[in-house]
């Protein structure tokens, strides 16, 4: 059926979704969301709390008057919406070139099922304007953001770009100092051409977190369970030197995107 479908997309993505005519208290509704992948990237603390992700925002609201929240590929904004909800204070954004709930509720063959099925796992409560956000109609590796970020998240969002590397790039240069980016990576996502595989043969990711870290400091760059937790120290700009090739899929589906690097320029510049 089309919701289980839909159960099935959203699960990939982290939910863990509660069922129709479920009525917890927004905070309890928030804690569903991305904590799973926080705790699941075997970095410390997220590993050892409950509600990671919920923690996080937290911490952010006191810290900061108004922090800015960028979600990367946010679906249908359901952590979004509920962030907002939970934390008024928070700036909310939603990077993405479709209207995933824009368009599906506008279709003209099944004008509100989608809607519909949200509200009746989240409350039509959720969906207020009050608790929106705004959406960036745009792709990562290209994105100007209304204003510089405390936190921006990607989470399964890397697969669907064409240059991930390009898009981790900027993103972090639209941090605020002390901002935090979260993004997903995979082993098998970024490789060296076939010709240089032998050669090289460590991942590109590997490579490239290894120079993040000697060009901006050890402490700023986890890599975790296929998480990526980066801090931005200063004012300083990230430059990536690799080029990003063809994109394509395996026989198995796997994405895969390679790169080379100039050999005149360090791998990373800041």
């Amino acid at each position: 059926s089309f919701r289980r479908r839909l159960e099935r997309k959203e699960k990939a993505r982290g939910l863990s979704l509660p069922s129709p005519g479920h009525t917890a208290p927004p905070a309890h509704r928030l804690r569903y969301l991305y904590d799973q992948i926080l705790r699941e990237s075997g970095l410390e603390p997220f590993r050892s709390q409950a509600t990671p992700f919920v923690d996080l925002l937290e911490e952010l609201v006191q810290r900061h008057e108004q922090p800015v929240w960028v979600d990367v590929g946010p679906g249908y904004g359901i952590a979004l919406r509920q962030g907002k909800r939970h934390r008024p204070q928070l700036a909310t954004y939603g990077l993405d070139p479709i209207d995933w709930y824009g368009e599906e509720t506008a279709r003209h063959d099944r004008p509100t099922i989608v809607a519909e099925d949200l509200w009746r796992r989240f409350g039509p409560e959720l969906f207020d304007p009050q608790y929106g956000y705004q959406r960036i109609p745009a792709f990562a590796e290209h994105a100007r953001l209304p204003e510089p970020a405390n936190l921006i998240s990607a989470f399964y969002a890397t697969p669907y770009m064409e240059d991930p590397i390009k898009a981790l790039e900027n993103l972090y240069n639209q941090l605020k100092p002390g901002g935090t980016l979260l993004i997903h990576f995979y082993p098998g996502l970024l490789v060296w051409p076939a010709s240089e595989a032998r050669v090289r043969r460590t991942q590109v990711l590997t490579t490239v977190v290894t120079a993040m870290r000697e060009a901006i400091g050890e402490e700023q760059v986890e890599l975790g369970e296929d998480l990526l937790r980066i801090r931005r120290p200063d004012e300083r700009q990230l430059r990536i030197n690799l080029t990003a090739g063809r994109r394509h899929e395996t026989d198995s589906g796997e994405v895969r995107v390679a790169y080379t690097a100039d050999p005149t320029k360090p791998l990373v510049q800041a």
